[in-house]
């Protein structure tokens, strides 16, 4: 009996990345010819909302998700929230985000409360899941989640410890992960992938950024979700078939594709 074709879906990649633009059907097809069938292209700020439609009419197996990124709070205006909900309104999104919280960066922690709360409001009333950005948040994240037994979503890049992963999976949210886990020095996020089940995280790649430990200094592509899920599969001891299919499979129905 010959194999299933191996079929991954990429969570979460910046397609509307300048760096991509001028080669994007050339990386789109390296992706496929990889077996990578579909990715989810989360908004970061508004004005990058307009590209992020375009590529997903582009693409059919391309999603696009809207929200206002903490890393950007200083180009965020008021009125982007309006556009973000401008843009849930039209039913086209499958996700609210990307958004959350950052401690690593220059920017007021109750200002970044008060958007990412926005965010999950929005999330709620639109009826669709969140994209989640911790950096050494991930408690905080979860003091608001905890108050919403509704909401599901995932958390992006997911770092942070075993116990928090329970608590999570507790809360009908999966963990993402990347080019991150690939690197030997990891060894507390390969610990933390090897401990959950299939039916606990999906895969990404978070290109541009993020590359695995097979492109330390070179441009984080789409084709990369293929490294990841083969260095996932070994360090697991998972067939590449059944973490595809379970990856994809999660994938798809967080976001009810």
């Amino acid at each position: 009996m010959s194999k299933s074709p191996i079929a991954l879906f990429d969570s979460h990649i910046h397609l509307d990345d300048p760096r991509y633009a001028d080669t994007l059907p050339v990386l789109m097809e390296n992706a496929k010819a990889r077996g990578v069938i579909g990715a989810i292209i989360p908004g970061t700020v508004a004005s990058a909302f307009t590209n992020i439609t375009s590529i997903t009419q582009q693409y059919p197996n391309c999603y696009g998700a809207y929200g206002l990124h903490p890393y950007f709070m200083a180009m965020h205006t008021e009125s982007d929230l309006e556009i973000v909900e401008q843009y849930l309104k039209k039913g086209h999104a499958v996700a609210v985000g990307e958004c959350g919280l950052d401690a690593m960066i220059d920017a007021d922690m109750d200002a970044q409360l008060a958007l990412f709360k926005a965010h999950i409001r929005l999330a709620l009333e639109y009826d669709l899941p969140l994209i989640i950005h911790t950096r050494k948040t991930v408690d905080l994240v979860l003091k608001e989640i905890r108050k919403h037994p509704n909401l599901r979503g995932v958390f992006h890049s997911f770092s942070g410890s075993i116990q928090q992963a329970e608590i999570i999976r507790q809360h009908n949210f999966l963990m993402g992960f990347g080019g991150p886990v690939t690197f030997d020095r990891a060894q507390k996020l390969q610990r933390l992938v090897k401990h959950l089940t299939l039916d606990d995280f999906v895969l990404e790649t978070d290109g541009p950024f993020q590359a695995g430990s097979h492109r330390i200094n070179d441009l984080h592509y789409p084709e990369d979700l293929r490294n990841i899920a083969e260095y996932v599969a070994t360090l697991r001891g998972d067939s590449l078939e059944s973490l595809s299919h379970a990856t994809t499979t999660n994938t798809k129905h967080l976001f009810k594709l």
